[in-house]
């Protein structure tokens, strides 16, 4: 699960800066924390490693250009 999440804080931040990837992972850890504190959804403490995922899917969704993008030129 620790390589999941350095991957979705890599997708959130982009792959090609290291310190947006950093800001990726505080922007996913922010956002796991709110979910679990908020007892948003199933989002509960028994699927706090679900966010993730549905973190890396909203990703996949929205900029799927960008990525394909990113992966040609790097």
């Amino acid at each position: 699960m620790l390589g999941l999440k350095g991957f979705v804080a890599a997708a959130i931040g982009g792959f090609t800066s290291p310190v947006a990837a950093v800001f990726g992972g505080l922007l996913l850890g922010i956002c796991g924390k709110l979910c679990r504190l908020a007892h948003w959804g199933p989002f509960t403490s028994d699927y706090k490693e679900a966010i993730a995922l549905v973190v890396l899917l909203f990703i996949l969704l929205v900029r799927s250009g960008k990525l394909a993008e990113e992966e040609r030129t790097g």
